[in-house]
């Protein structure tokens, strides 16, 4: 399946957002695999405005505490999750992959989310941009956000 990733503000209001799929690395082969006679086939992401059944599995993700802590481990421990969370690439005034990955590992969700009435809170806050990371807040939304 081509990977879904997250994209924040459609129609600028806060609390809306949608996806779009980033294409697998296996569609460029999906022809010669089925001319070959293996059955492979990509299927395309969802895309659109996330609601519904996704929206309520999404926002229970987002405000546990513990899959916020074990996503943020994953970044922290696993090369493999870390380069399918933040992909290889120049992120402009923030560095690369690494630099990128090191602001989401080192920032301390506790003390970010203080103030608000739960992560999902941040989430939607359109006061804190979806790739901000020059701030603490920022880099706590990226965090979560890039899931």
């Amino acid at each position: 399946m081509d990977r879904p990733s997250m994209t924040f503000g459609l129609g600028g209001t806060a609390g809306q957002f949608g996806t779009i799929g980033a294409p697998s690395p296996l569609r460029q082969f999906e022809a010669s695999f089925r001319e070959e006679g293996v059955p492979l086939y990509v299927h395309t992401a969802p895309g659109g405005p996330v609601e519904g059944r996704w929206l309520e599995q999404i926002t229970a993700d987002v405000n546990d505490p513990e899959f916020l802590k074990r996503d943020q481990a994953g970044l922290t421990h696993s090369p493999t999750f870390r380069g399918l969370q933040v992909p290889p690439g120049n992120y402009g005034e923030f560095g690369d992959q690494d630099a990128v990955a090191a602001r989401l590992i080192d920032v301390d969700l506790v003390t970010s989310l203080e103030g608000r009435e739960n992560p999902m809170h941040l989430f939607n806050d359109p006061a804190v941009g979806p790739f901000d990371l020059s701030s603490t807040a920022g880099c706590a939304k990226n965090t979560f956000q890039e899931r």
